[in-house]
């Protein structure tokens, strides 16, 4: 009786651990906010439907799609050009497996429901949706990594940098909003290296210098 006792605790705490964690329901949709890749800034492509398994972007890898949280009014801050995602940033990557796979037709993600890495179920979160190629976990280890990466409320992705989104429970997630200023499609895209960004930094001061001895 005692063993069945245990087991029974043990099993309702199980359940009301994963009914306590926000989730939400994400999902892309082709003509609507598809999950896409460019290569050169400028000739967007939807990502190939998955044939079989995890879906990939030719020349880069495994394509990876997830959800960071933080609490309300948390800003996205960033580091060399990338939101800085790391483990240090309140901002949290969900719990359950990241979305890979397009299905349908290229660029579209069935809805899944996933549990958010920080939030209390019923209560707000502030979420972005990124995406990464290859086999990093988490979106900060692909950024030092050379990944095509892609975020919400970037200048391609467009949408928000950061919204506040209600969440539910493991049973009955809430729904990632799906608008112009918060979930609006997924671009990944080459990042320039930190190097990059310093040699652009200092030819431009060079051609400050430049025009005023002019």
């Amino acid at each position: 009786m005692k063993k069945i006792l245990v087991t029974t605790l043990v099993a309702a705490a199980l359940v009301t651990s994963a009914l306590a964690q926000g989730s939400v329901t994400m999902g892309a949709s082709a003509t609507k906010n598809p999950i896409s890749y460019t290569l050169d800034g400028t000739t967007i492509v939807k990502v190939p439907v998955s044939s079989p398994g995890i879906a990939t972007i030719p020349g880069y890898g495994n394509l990876n799609v997830g959800l960071y949280s933080a609490p309300v009014g948390t800003p996205l801050s960033f580091v060399a050009g990338v939101p800085d995602l790391s483990a240090a940033s309140p901002w949290r990557l969900q719990t359950s497996p990241l979305l890979q796979t397009i299905t349908g037709t290229p660029g579209t993600m069935l809805s899944t429901a996933v549990t958010l890495g920080s939030g209390t179920a019923g209560s707000d979160v502030q979420l972005v949706v990124v995406g990464w190629t290859g086999t990093a976990a988490d979106f900060a280890t692909a950024a030092s990594q050379g990944a095509l990466l892609g975020w919400a409320g970037s200048t391609l992705s467009t949408g928000g940098m950061g919204w506040q989104n209600p969440t539910g429970t493991a049973l009955l997630p809430a729904v990632v909003s799906r608008t112009a200023t918060t979930f609006n499609g997924l671009v990944l895209a080459p990042i320039p290296e930190p190097s990059t960004f310093a040699l652009a930094g200092l030819g431009a001061a060079a051609l400050l210098i430049f025009r005023r001895r002019k």
